[in-house]
């Protein structure tokens, strides 16, 4: 997974070739939770892409919630969540469907990006890694705040319950209180380094808690 946030570019003079160095950053599993506003286990029931403008597509998927972690959802209910990309179907929710396959899902309201979908459900990250995991698969671009690999399936919902619960816990205790976004320096002969280094500094993402 590679999340590049900006290039510098060296240049010793006009006459020399110059090279890139990205920064680049990753979500710890904390981090991507406290972001999402509607995080749920839950199992695809169907699926269908639809044409966007130019070479989008955006494949409309409706989910069974089974547990529900953060929302305003509850059980049972059926909420649908709209992906987009300039491939179809990246994460093969028409396929799953068939299947009825479970997924822990990560969701937020679509802003600024088309009005198609502006207004509704899309999973919390768009770009380099889709914020939905499927329970029978490898966790893939996820971190611990101690640079790590999120170890599986079930380290990410314990991992999620947990920091659903920190979140709450610091409301009740702060309610004037916020959480900001901190990012560590990924150290070398890190597993989170040897994904993310693209030749400059590389960061993970966590949770920093500010009570006032």
């Amino acid at each position: 997974m590679r999340r590049a946030l900006y290039v510098f570019a060296f240049v010793s003079c006009a006459a020399m070739p110059y090279a890139e160095a990205e920064i680049n950053a990753g979500y710890s599993a904390e981090w991507l939770t406290h972001v999402a506003q509607i995080v749920a286990l839950a199992t695809v029931m169907d699926a269908e892409i639809i044409k966007g403008p130019g070479e989008v597509s955006f494949v409309k998927a409706r989910f069974e919630i089974e547990e529900p972690l953060k929302g305003g959802f509850s059980r049972g209910d059926i909420m649908t969540v709209h992906d987009w990309s300039f491939e179809n179907d990246p994460l093969k929710l028409v396929a799953a469907s068939k299947r009825k396959r479970r997924m822990l899902i990560f969701c937020s309201i679509s802003e600024h990006n088309f009005r198609e979908i502006d207004g509704k459900f899309v999973f919390a990250e768009q770009h380099d890694f889709k914020s939905a995991y499927f329970v029978d698969e490898p966790v893939a671009g996820l971190y611990t705040a101690d640079f790590r690999k999120v170890s599986g399936f079930d380290d990410l919902l314990q991992r999620t319950r947990a920091q659903v619960r920190k979140d709450q816990d610091l409301l009740n205790s702060y309610w004037k209180g916020t959480v900001e976004r901190k990012s560590l320096d990924i150290p070398p002969d890190t597993e989170a380094f040897k994904d993310l280094y693209l030749g400059s500094v590389c960061y993970i993402y966590v949770p920093d808690y500010k009570p006032k």
